[in-house]
C-alpha cells in the first residue's frame, strides 16, 4: 500500500489482518443495513419475507440434535445467505366490503396473525380493520402485559385442579376455570387492540378468554390444529380449510 509520502510500503501480517478486519466489517455494515432497508421495503408492501440460505454437509454430519429454542444446531452457523424473497398473499374478493358491513353492524373484527407487526399492519390497512385508534401489538408482548392466562382459583399458569366435568366430578372438585392474570392491564389495551401479530396459539387463546370474561360473544375462525383450544373456547368457531372455506362450526 501508499503511506502518505506516496511512496510503496510492504504491509505486514498483523497490518494486513487490521486491514481485512476493517473491511469485513464495513462490508458486513453495509449489507445489513442493505438486507434491513429491502426487508422493510417488503414488509410495508405487505410481503411475507422468506430468507433463503444454504450450507455444505458432511454425509455423517448431526441432523438431530436441537439448542433449547428446538432450532437444529447445524441450522445456526456456516449458512451461506442467497436472497430475500416477498410472498404476496393476496386478499379474496369482497373482504373489504365485508369488514365495512361487520363494522357497519357493530361486530368489531381483530386480526391475529403470525406476521410480523409491519406485514400485519399493511394487510389489516388493506382489509380496512384499522381506524385512527387502532393498536398493533405482537403477542409475546400482548402476553407480557396481561400477565398470561391462570387459574381463577390457583392464579397460577399451572396447576392440578381438573379441566374437565367428568374428571371434576370423578374428582369431587370444581372445574378450572381460566382467566386474564392482569385483568386492569387487559382492559387497558383490549378495546383499540385491532391486530394481534407474531400470534402463538396461547396468544389467542388469552384474547378469547378476556373478551369472554367481559361479556362478549366471541367468534374465531382458525386453520390448524394450534387453533383449537382458541375455537373451543369461544362462542362460534370457523375450522377453515386451505382454500378459506368453513369445514365445520363448533358451538361451544
Amino acid at each position: 500500500m501508499h503511506d502518505y509520502k506516496g511512496s510503496v510500503v510492504e504491509l505486514d501480517q498483523q497490518q494486513r489482518t487490521r486491514l481485512n478486519e476493517i473491511i469485513e466489517s464495513k462490508i458486513l455494515r453495509f449489507c445489513w443495513f442493505q438486507s434491513l432497508r429491502f426487508l422493510l421495503e417488503m414488509s410495508n408492501k405487505a410481503l411475507r419475507v422468506l430468507a433463503f440460505a444454504y450450507k455444505t454437509i458432511e454425509a455423517d454430519a448431526d441432523l438431530e440434535s436441537k439448542d433449547e429454542y428446538n432450532v437444529h444446531n447445524i441450522e445456526k452457523s456456516g449458512l451461506v445467505f442467497c436472497a430475500f424473497v416477498g410472498i404476496k398473499d393476496p386478499l379474496r374478493d369482497g373482504v373489504e366490503e365485508t369488514v365495512r358491513k361487520c363494522k357497519a353492524a357493530g361486530i368489531k373484527i381483530r386480526m391475529i396473525t403470525g406476521d410480523n407487526k409491519i406485514t400485519a399492519r399493511e394487510i389489516a390497512r388493506e382489509c380496512g380493520i384499522l381506524d385512527k385508534k387502532s393498536v398493533v401489538m405482537e403477542g409475546e408482548e400482548f402476553m407480557k402485559l396481561i400477565g398470561g392466562v391462570v387459574c381463577s382459583s390457583c392464579r397460577t399458569a399451572e396447576c392440578k385442579c381438573p379441566r374437565s366435568k367428568a374428571l371434576a366430578d370423578a374428582q369431587n372438585r370444581v372445574v378450572r376455570v381460566d382467566t386474564i392474570a392482569n385483568a386492569s392491564e387487559f382492559d387497558r389495551i383490549y378495546k383499540n387492540l385491532d391486530v394481534l401479530a407474531r400470534a402463538r396459539p396461547q396468544d389467542k387463546y388469552a384474547l378469547v378468554i378476556g373478551l369472554k370474561e367481559r361479556g362478549y360473544v366471541v367468534a374465531v375462525t382458525g386453520d390448524g390444529a394450534n387453533d383449537a383450544p382458541a375455537l373451543l373456547k369461544a362462542d362460534v368457531g370457523f375450522a377453515m380449510g386451505v382454500s378459506g372455506n368453513c369445514l365445520r362450526i363448533c358451538n361451544c
